[in-house]
C-alpha cells in the first residue's frame, strides 16, 4: 500500500485486517510501517471479531488477501481456512503460497511468493473486470464442505479401497 499511495491515486484502497497480530514481532514490524507510511486512514486494525460483526466485515469485502509470507517460514503448500472462508462467502482473492483446491480458479490472484509489494492497481483491474457472480464462487467449493468430506471417509470404511499400505503390507 506504501506504492500505491505514494503514486497519489485517484481511488482510495482500504485495508481492513481482523484477527489479533500474532505477537510483539508482529506489533513492532506492523504498527511501524503503518505510522510511518502515514497509512493509518487506510489500514484498520480490528482486533479479532466473531458473529455478526464479522460478517459486516466480509460484506464489506472486494477482495480478499489470503496468506503471504509464508516463503519466510520455508512454507510453500499450504491449505489456509482463510482461503476457504472467502470462497464459502463467494469472494474473490488472493494469496501466494501452493493451495490445489484453488490455484487454477478464476476467482483467485496468484502473488509472487517473495517481499516484492503486491500490486493495487493490479487486483483494483481485476476486480473492475470480475464477472464472477458470488455465487459461482459459493458453489466452487461445495466439494470442501464437511459433509462432502465426511461422506468420502464414510464411504471408505464402509467400502475399503485395496490399499496395500492400510492392509499392513506396505
Amino acid at each position: 500500500m506504501v506504492e500505491y499511495y505514494k503514486s497519489n491515486p485517484s481511488r482510495k484502497v482500504y485495508f481492513h485486517i481482523v484477527g489479533a497480530l500474532s505477537g510483539e514481532r508482529e506489533e513492532m514490524d506492523i504498527l511501524p510501517l503503518i505510522n510511518e507510511n502515514d497509512l493509518a486512514s487506510y489500514v484498520l486494525l480490528y482486533g479479532p471479531l466473531w458473529g455478526e460483526k464479522l460478517d459486516e466485515m466480509f460484506n464489506k469485502a472486494h477482495f480478499g488477501i489470503g496468506s503471504l509470507g509464508r516463503h519466510r517460514s520455508g512454507i510453500d503448500v499450504i491449505r489456509t481456512l482463510k482461503n476457504r472462508e472467502y470462497a464459502a462467502r463467494g469472494i474473490a482473492f488472493g494469496y501466494s503460497e501452493t493451495d490445489d483446491d484453488f490455484d487454477s480458479k478464476e476467482y483467485v490472484m496468484k502473488f509472487p511468493a517473495n517481499e516484492s509489494p503486491i500490486d493495487i492497481e493490479k487486483i483494483m483491474k481485476y476486480c473492475d473486470n470480475n464477472t464472477i457472480a458470488p455465487s459461482e464462487i459459493r458453489e466452487s467449493v461445495k466439494f470442501l464442505s464437511w459433509s462432502h468430506q465426511m461422506s468420502i471417509v464414510i464411504n471408505e470404511i464402509k467400502f475399503p479401497s485395496n490399499d496395500s499400505h492400510r492392509n499392513g503390507n506396505g
